[in-house]
């Protein structure tokens, strides 16, 4: 089950419109429904707000059925980057390996290129 789903599921079970739930952590009602449905991605702190609200742990809201965390919430802002990650990692072991390694280059390249503006 994903995020959202339990985030919704659990709105739900406490008879919360969206609204009611978006006043209890101190979002608009469409940013519940942007959660629910998994169109974004909770801050870490606005995750401890639902989990808390929701009287649940915040490890409940991360972890999958058997208990693996799944990767829904992130310091990332740049959610089309986080989508490409997300689809990245769907990927084989081989395509996965060669993305960190493009990745790793970049932020290499970047760390030098700062650097070098330095001196």
């Amino acid at each position: 089950m994903s995020l959202g789903a339990k985030i919704r599921k659990l709105r739900r079970t406490k008879n919360w419109s969206q609204a009611q739930f978006g006043m209890k952590i101190g979002v608009h009602e469409k940013n519940i429904s942007r959660y629910e449905n998994d169109k974004s991605i909770p801050s870490a702190g606005m995750l401890r707000k639902i989990a808390d609200v929701l009287e649940v742990t915040v490890d409940y809201l991360l972890s999958n059925e058997d208990g693996n965390f799944v990767p829904a919430v992130t310091d990332i802002k740049d959610i089309e980057l986080l989508e490409c990650f997300i689809k990245a990692d769907q990927l084989d072991e081989e395509n996965r390996a060669v993305i960190k390694k493009m990745v790793h280059a970049f932020v290499v390249q970047n760390t030098v290129e700062n650097l070098a503006k330095k001196k």
